[in-house]
């Protein structure tokens, strides 16, 4: 995923089936913090990281981050 543009990831990412989804307490009523986590289809597949932060219920910035899934 390195050789696509993070922009380009973001728009062809399948976002349907997330593995959780994780709601933060938000420090206030204007604004939430959410990280969906997803997993490839093989045992050892990376796994997508998504943080979403949203104010006034609006998308304000998502962040991706590819990575090996933690240790169960």
């Amino acid at each position: 995923m390195s050789k696509v543009a993070p922009r380009k990831a973001f728009l062809d990412f399948n976002f349907e089936k997330p593995w959780s989804i994780e709601r933060f307490e938000p420090p206030n009523q204007i604004s939430n913090h959410y990280e969906l986590r997803y997993f490839g289809s093989g045992p050892r597949d990376l796994m997508w990281q998504v943080e979403v932060f949203t104010r006034f219920k609006e998308i304000v910035r998502v962040e991706m981050l590819y990575t090996a899934p933690p240790p169960f």
